[in-house]
């Protein structure tokens, strides 16, 4: 007999620390993660599309 999840809770804590050395230093390091990070989302949001399309 299959089991049916109709409903999925997910709780996380976040930490911000403030530094305002790391913060200059870090502040382009941040944007290119930030575009690697949209660029492999898309990535795979591309893929999963073409899996379904080829169902």
């Amino acid at each position: 007999m299959p089991i049916v999840i109709h409903e999925l809770v997910v709780t996380a804590e976040v930490e911000q620390r403030i530094s305002t050395e790391s913060n200059r230093e870090s502040g382009e390091r941040q944007s290119i993660d930030r575009e690697e990070l949209i660029r492999e989302c898309t990535e795979q949001v591309l893929k999963q599309l073409q899996r379904q399309k080829e169902r």
